[in-house]
């Protein structure tokens, strides 16, 4: 291949990402997945995409939509190393922005990429979106939940790299089991917590208590301790 035909084709592809990057949004969904937000802000680069996130990192996803207000069509990519991870809450986003901003133009939503993104959806992958549908409101969420525990799992760089997601699936596990779970103890997970070196780090609200490292293998403990705690309150 000569010089000039490579030149060709590498103006051809910036001319083809040129003209995606108004239309597709990479859509980062988890806040675990919000930990490795420069490499999916990388991937989306190269890819000639946008990239926003659902929580744990910023731009938002509604941010960036307000930046595409003057595009007659987005394509939202959604993406997530999380097997089970359903897309609802970014149709939900999209959704209820539509109808915030009055936009008319077209939205479509493809298929979740669980992993690498290594290329953009064909139009026969999208599906569209309309505004309206359940909105960001709710009225089973308008009162704070009736517990007396709040468990706050850190998901930071270095508590996730030491187990902190697998720590919060089996605690909330143990607490479904026992009938805990959002009843007498709410499990939240946030950014950093400190104190970085006890990772994975748990902090129980009201108790102010940080306790740490917390590993998967420690739920059945941390709930058996929740339990005397609430009933020694109650009595």
């Amino acid at each position: 291949m000569t010089d000039e035909v490579v030149e060709t084709v590498a103006s051809h592809r910036s001319e083809q990402l040129a003209e995606q990057l108004p239309n597709h949004i990479v859509v980062v969904m988890s806040w675990a997945d919000a930990n490795s937000a420069e490499a999916w802000r990388e991937q989306a680069r190269v890819l000639g995409a946008e990239c926003a996130f659902v929580q744990g990192a910023t731009p938002a996803l509604a941010e960036v939509l307000d930046e595409c207000k003057d595009r007659q069509e987005i394509v939202l990519v959604p993406v997530t190393l999380d097997a089970a991870l359903g897309k609802s809450w970014v149709s939900r986003i999209a959704r209820w922005w539509m109808g915030e901003a009055n936009w008319q133009g077209k939205m479509q939503m493809a298929p979740v990429v669980r992993g690498e993104l290594e290329r953009l959806p064909s139009r026969e992958e999208l599906t569209e979106l309309r505004a309206g549908g359940a909105g960001l409101t709710n009225p089973a969420w308008e009162n704070q939940p009736p517990v007396s525990k709040h468990v706050i799992v850190c998901q930071g760089p270095r508590c996730h790299a030491k187990g902190a997601a697998e720590t919060m699936r089996r605690i909330n596990a143990v607490l479904a089991r026992e009938g805990m779970a959002d009843t007498s103890v709410l499990v939240t997970q946030a950014g950093c917590l400190y104190p970085c070196n006890r990772a994975p780090v748990v902090c129980v609200q009201p108790d102010m208590d940080w306790i740490g490292p917390v590993h998967a293998d420690d739920a059945e403990g941390l709930v058996a301790d929740l339990q005397r705690g609430i009933r020694r309150e109650a009595n």
